[in-house]
């Protein structure tokens, strides 16, 4: 881009267009087409998230079996106000709850088939999931819809 001259703000060429105050006007969709290949992804939306989030409910169930967290409470309100996870969520476990450990466990047990045994599911996972048990048992499950797809970036 900087051999065709692409210098961004210095010539309103580059990623953005830019008005003559140098305020961003909107992508630049010859350049963003002409320098950047659409990538086809061969993991599903779906995958791309499991493979992230069942990872860190792994974690915290295994911060739980080792008693680095005292409490599913703790795990929640950490990951809330600590790493942004979303609220309307309740909390990593609570979306484990949610979704069901009897189904994390299951698809942890696919990924790890598929991607390698850092997928394993911890024991407590295994453990609760064979009792069918919830994080936060006493809570009560209010249902909610999983959204699909992601916004679509047009280029």
């Amino acid at each position: 881009m900087l051999k065709d001259g692409c210098l961004g703000k210095k010539n309103s060429k580059g990623f953005y267009h830019y008005d003559e105050k140098g305020k961003e006007k909107g992508f630049n969709t010859e350049n963003l087409s002409k320098y950047f290949q659409k990538a086809e992804s061969k993991v599903s939306a779906v995958d791309m998230v499991d493979r992230c989030v069942l990872l860190m409910v792994n974690e915290a169930a295994y911060i739980l079996q080792e008693g680095i967290a005292s409490t599913p409470e703790d795990v929640d309100i950490g990951m809330v106000f600590g790493t942004g996870f979303p609220p309307f969520r309740g909390g990593l476990l609570q979306y484990a709850d949610h979704r069901g450990v009897d189904n994390i466990v299951k698809r942890l047990k696919e990924l790890q088939a598929a991607n390698g045994d850092h997928f394993q599911p911890c024991p407590l996972l295994e453990k609760m999931a064979a009792e069918k048990k919830r994080f936060f048992p006493n809570r009560p499950f209010v249902p909610y819809k999983e959204r699909s797809g992601f916004p679509r970036v047009s280029y």
